[in-house]
């Protein structure tokens, strides 16, 4: 099963078939997708067929799949999962709202949650089964910030009750489908603190800052980061905020991909902050020597989960319709009272 297919004589329901076209995907695969998975209509109900488990890889429990390299996680204590998703009991691979997540948001401390009840299902469609969600990206859509354009993605930014830190490490794993067209760019999933600045807002380094994943053409992967002094004030990069290893790793598609990020803030008056990524377990990037912060209070507070194309302009959108799947995140965070 390699897309979304109608079952014969089958019409979805009228309050799925805005999510079906969404979602349509009409690639196809010419050998098996290892750890890949397909969205399949079968009697008018969305429904996922999983492949195997990735290379490599192992199933350490329903909410916590995604592979935690021992460096990212080193010194850094237990870890938080969210959003915290049932294995189907049965054979049922359906597909279902994300209103799961919705209601653990409204439990949690998060903040600016969008899309999710409109674009994000939830479903077996990890390793052997495994719960997560995919995040629909219809024709069109770009930064959702944009009014002119099509809603696409979804956001929000978690932070783990009593949780905070000078360093942290965010586990989880991603998939795309084999047809997916990267186009300009988009943004993904990455640690944050404080008033975690993003769409053009400057970071002071008392205020917050931000370090999201983002793809860029052809696959190429970066961490776009918002520092003190990104976006500058002046000058052509105005209004963005700084690309750190662009191209040092590249997200592969047609199987899932285990996406780490370590971030170890600097004390405040040196430049000895740092970043490292790995991808499948492999070092990609790690650049120290950075300021992310002016003061001592701010610390890593927690995740912001953005997933949609841009970029505000429309050379950003996206070209077709398209989703990625997610595992739950998987964060570990140095505790601290106060939080």
């Amino acid at each position: 099963m390699t897309g979304i297919t109608g079952s014969a004589g089958s019409r979805p329901p009228a309050r799925d078939r805005t999510w079906l076209r969404m979602v349509r995907w009409r690639g196809a695969l010419r050998r098996p997708a290892v750890g890949g998975f397909a969205l399949v209509v079968m009697g008018g109900v969305l429904t996922v067929a999983t492949a195997s488990l990735a290379s490599g890889a192992e199933l350490v429990s329903d909410n916590a799949w995604a592979v935690v390299p021992p460096a990212c996680a080193r010194g850094l204590g237990s870890a938080v999962v969210f959003p915290r998703l049932r294995r189907s009991s049965g054979p049922s691979r359906q597909l279902i709202r994300g209103d799961t997540i919705l209601r653990q948001l409204e439990r949690k401390p998060v903040r600016q949650p969008w899309g999710i009840a409109e674009r994000v299902r939830i479903g077996p469609i990890g390793p052997q089964g495994a719960p997560g969600f995919v995040v629909v990206l219809p024709k069109g859509s770009i930064n959702p910030g944009n009014a002119s354009a099509p809603k696409g993605g979804m956001g929000f930014r978690w932070r783990p009750a009593r949780r905070r830190g000078t360093s942290a490490c965010l586990t989880y794993a991603l998939f795309l489908p084999p047809d997916f067209a990267f186009a300009q760019g988009g943004k993904l999933p990455g640690l944050f603190g404080g008033d975690a600045p993003v769409g053009g807002r400057r970071a002071t380094g008392r205020n917050g800052f931000s370090t999201r994943l983002m793809w860029r053409r052809r696959g190429r992967g970066e961490v776009y980061a918002y520092l003190p002094g990104h976006p500058p004030r002046r000058g052509t990069n105005m209004g963005r905020g700084a690309s750190l290893g662009r191209g040092a790793w590249r997200f592969p598609t047609g199987r899932w991909v285990h996406v780490a990020q370590r971030l170890d803030l600097n004390r405040p008056g040196r430049r000895d902050g740092r970043v490292r990524i790995w991808i499948d377990g492999r070092l990609r990037f790690d650049r120290g020597g950075l300021v992310v912060r002016t003061r001592a209070g701010l610390t890593i507070d927690g995740v912001m989960a953005d997933v949609f194309y841009g970029g505000a302009s429309p050379r950003w959108a996206a070209p077709r319709d398209t989703f990625i799947g997610f595992s739950p995140f998987v964060l570990h965070l140095v505790g601290r009272s106060g939080s």
